[in-house]
């Protein structure tokens, strides 16, 4: 049951964490790349300065010694691969990762395709076929590999296989400790400006070196959270100072603003009573315009007493000696229509006049 637990979980790892892995580090170095861009320039140096490397490499019978990143190195110190332990140079490893870099004449590099149903035991596989996929015997070779295709439809996979004979790092090995060096990597370039990811470091040696890594990049990977965390807090912060700087100058706005609002109101309340007094004026006769009309259209010999208006009725009281003649002449105007007395006409005693009650609906003509 545990066998079979094992197996299960092996297959996992290799069909799904491995190739996670490689994506986070990809995106990884996309990442911080990306990141570093948007740094201060100091900060950026500063960061750049701590991760810089130690590249060892080989050049003739000279040992060539590099500090910086593979796109960029400065050499650092050369001196012979056989040189007396007085010759060597004393350099500091403390903070740094050492790569050694082998030349590729002395690596064998290529690609082999095996039954998919190997992945699990892959390690195993390779070194029981290492006489058959290489002219070498495992026992003569440091190797590494890595899975770089899987065929679903073939049930096959690629493997990327590098091999060195043993001699060639047992031999450099001593020299480099005898240097203050202790390689954490041992590969080959992959390109101008890239490594491959294979390690070549004995595997008694190989666990000390991913303890040391994972401290690196451990370590890296709080500088950069750090860095991310006050990207995304510097502007926050920077409005959060806005914000409080402009406070007092919102407040005094709002209350420029509430007292407008308070004066609008004032105005159209103002505006609405006078637009009802202005309706209410529009809707009854102007007393003095009745009275002048009345004035040019009665006779001379006719007395007003009272004018009563009373929303569209306009009545009229008074005496005159030809009181049966004031309806026509007030139907004729056009101010006034529907001209009809309210009571009989009476003769007022020891006179010619008569008094009468008029009544007449006024007009509002232009």
């Amino acid at each position: 049951m545990n066998g079979t637990l094992q197996t299960q979980l092996a297959r996992l790892s290799i069909n799904y964490i491995a190739p996670l892995q490689r994506h986070a580090r990809t995106f990884w170095r996309w990442w911080s790349a990306e990141l570093l861009t948007v740094l201060p320039d100091s900060m950026r140096q500063s960061i750049a300065s701590s991760d810089e490397y130690l590249f060892v490499q080989i050049s003739g019978t000279d040992l060539v010694v590099f500090r910086g990143t593979i796109e960029r190195m400065q050499e650092l110190a050369r001196f012979p691969i056989d040189a007396h332990d007085s010759a060597l140079p004393d350099i500091d490893q403390s903070s740094h990762q050492t790569t050694v870099i082998l030349p590729p004449q002395k690596v064998l590099e290529t690609t082999v395709t095996l039954p998919a149903a190997t992945e699990e035991n892959l390690r195993e596989v390779l070194a029981f076929e290492m006489d058959q996929l290489t002219p070498f015997s495992v026992d003569d070779i440091y190797y590494g590999f890595e899975i770089v295709e899987r065929s679903s439809s073939k049930n096959t996979i690629a493997v990327h296989l590098l091999a060195t004979p043993r001699k060639t790092i047992d031999e450099l090995l001593p020299v480099l400790r005898r240097a203050g060096l202790s390689p954490d990597v041992i590969t080959t370039k992959a390109g101008s400006t890239r490594l491959n990811d294979i390690n070549l470091l004995p595997r008694q040696q190989l666990d000390r070196a991913e303890i040391n890594t994972r401290w690196l990049y451990a370590g890296l990977s709080a500088v950069v959270s750090l860095l991310l965390i006050a990207a995304i807090a510097t502007p926050l912060i920077q409005k959060q100072r806005l914000i409080n700087e402009l406070q007092p100058q919102v407040t005094i706005a709002m209350e420029a603003a509430k007292e407008g609002s308070r004066l609008k109101q004032n105005i159209e309340l103002i505006a609405t009573g006078s637009s009802a007094l202005l309706l209410q004026k529009e809707a009854r006769p102007m007393a003095m315009v009745l009275i002048n009309e009345m004035s040019k259209i009665l006779p001379d010999d006719t007395w007003l007493t009272r004018i009563d208006i009373a929303g569209k009725e306009v009545q009229i009281q008074g005496q005159s000696s030809t009181a049966a003649s004031l309806i026509g002449l007030l139907e004729e105007s056009p101010v006034f229509e529907n001209v009809r007395f309210r009571s009989p006409v009476t003769q007022i005693p020891r006179t010619d006049a008569e008094r009468f009650h008029l009544s007449a609906d006024w007009s509002n003509p232009e």
